[in-house]
């Protein structure tokens, strides 16, 4: 059910709560925790960040901040910043970073992150987001990654953990919940495998794309980028072990 909230960039705007309604989203940490094997998948999404050693990191689609907290926690000498639509997500995520000098939180939609002032005059080394574009429809899947573009700084990574293409029978089947949930046309270009194109197509070079956690929901993939101004992309798509 859509929320109305107030936001940086100007006029109140639409959006959907993380699990559907207002009401439910303090229940959802319990919900990832238990269908997702959350603390895993976000370990392995630290980790992938890590590499990079970004000193300026923006996680677009923050949520509840338990990713934040995690990227605080790995990345104690970079600065955080966290962005989210969402001021009841923001304030769950406050309470998880009271001790977290590092980070800052921002109440902003995804779609006009370049009008925000906060980040205006901004650059990142690296952009982190974790299960926010399969809510996005397509064209809004565009819009988004061109603001992540624009906010990175010359050669800045962007990583992507979201559903992708469904990797085994069960989690082919449990994805049809997921999709059903969450709509059919949001989640189409994350089933038909087409991120990558769609990282290419705002100015990414494409540099890794692969399988990264398997849950009876679906498999998340990795995707990985780095900012440039060709938009040309080298692939290494690979369907090993997760």
């Amino acid at each position: 059910m859509k929320q109305t909230a107030n936001t940086n960039e100007g006029p109140k705007q639409d959006y959907v709560p993380a699990l559907g309604f207002a009401w439910a989203t303090r229940l959802y940490d319990s919900a990832i925790r238990i269908s997702m094997r959350e603390g895993l998948l976000r370990k392995r999404t630290v980790a992938c960040v890590k590499q990079a050693n970004p000193s300026e990191v923006l996680e677009a689609g923050c949520g509840t901040g338990s990713l934040t907290r995690a990227l605080a926690r790995g990345l104690p000498n970079a600065n955080i910043t966290g962005v989210d639509i969402d001021p009841q997500a923001l304030k769950i995520a406050q309470e998880k970073l009271d001790d977290a000098d590092i980070v800052k939180l921002i109440a902003a939609n995804l779609l006009n992150l370049v009008d925000v002032k906060e980040l205006s005059e901004k650059r990142f080394d690296h952009v982190v987001s974790s299960l926010v574009l399969h809510h996005l429809t397509t064209g809004q899947k565009h819009i988004v990654l061109k603001n992540l573009w624009a906010l990175l700084n010359k050669d800045g990574k962007l990583t992507i953990v979201d559903w992708g293409p469904p990797v085994g029978i069960v989690q082919y089947l449990g994805f049809w919940l997921v999709r059903l949930l969450d709509g059919l046309e949001f989640t189409g270009a994350n089933r038909e495998g087409r991120l990558p194109s769609l990282l290419s197509g705002a100015g990414f070079t494409v540099e890794n794309v692969k399988p990264l956690h398997q849950t009876a929901l679906g498999t998340v993939w990795l995707y990985q980028a780095r900012r440039s101004p060709e938009g040309s992309t080298n692939q290494n798509i690979t369907l090993g072990d997760i």
